[in-house]
């Protein structure tokens, strides 16, 4: 399997799982409508933040990855609230017009800050760096052994 392909799996069940995090956290899971643009914001945040994981962790060792996967949740918070704002504002039937339209740069700053300056902090960064590593694994399990 390629590297392009093992990126958009890893991307996708990890955004899927992750969708729990604001679904629950903060309350989106409450509505029955706002539960399919939250799970398509979520995948949408899991590929592109793989992605881009995915360019950088695998070129460098364990330490610098523990790095990346601290960095790692403010970048997929940020793309969450703006994949969220988008889905929001352009596919309203997505959220059945539940939701207010709030501005893509704003809803990822709040992301943000709810992500990483508040007490959810102390449980979401750890398994922001479990998940890069688990990314890390994943890609290089597929790689062919170097020199052979």
């Amino acid at each position: 399997m390629s590297t392009l392909a093992r990126i958009l799996i890893f991307g996708s069940v990890s955004g899927l799982l992750w969708s729990v995090a604001p679904g629950v956290l903060d309350d989106l899971f409450s509505r029955r409508a706002d539960v399919p643009a939250t799970i398509v914001a979520s995948v949408v945040s899991g590929i592109i933040t793989a992605a881009v994981l995915g360019a950088v962790v695998t070129r460098f060792g364990l330490g610098p990855a523990v790095g990346f996967g601290l960095l790692s949740l403010p970048f997929g918070a940020f793309v969450f609230g703006f994949s969220l704002a988008l889905i929001t504002r352009f596919l309203p039937a997505l959220t059945c017009g539940t939701r207010a339209v709030i501005e893509p740069w704003k809803l990822g700053a709040d992301y943000v800050f709810l992500s990483v300056f508040t007490v959810l902090a102390v449980g979401l960064f750890p398994l922001a760096v479990v998940t890069t590593l688990l990314l890390r694994s994943f890609i290089l399990r597929g790689r062919p052994p170097a020199g052979g």
